[in-house]
């Protein structure tokens, strides 16, 4: 994918709330933080937090700041706890 086309395909993943969230935020985690589709699928909502108004969430051993636009759908899948390949929920009733 050339740069182009990769801009493209974020711009598109950041404002397309026809994509599903989970999908969107598992390819946002893979086209700008280079996460392998087996690190996202294993990712739980126990990975993402909400603190003062930032949302972190943990790539490995490392806590990175999401900014605003892809903070949405982490959010959005926190709050949906789909037991999905992208962000399980880690808490039944």
């Amino acid at each position: 994918m050339d740069d182009d086309a990769h801009w493209a395909t974020t711009r598109r993943l950041l404002h397309d709330d026809t994509i599903r969230t989970e999908d969107r935020l598992a390819r946002l985690l893979l086209l700008l933080y280079a996460q392998w589709p087996a690190a996202i699928s294993r990712l739980t909502t126990a990975h993402i937090e909400e603190t003062n108004a930032t949302v972190r969430i943990r790539l490995g051993d490392v806590a990175v700041t999401l900014p605003g636009p892809i903070a949405k759908p982490a959010l959005e899948q926190v709050a949906a706890r789909r037991s999905h390949a992208v962000l399980t929920q880690t808490d039944f009733p």
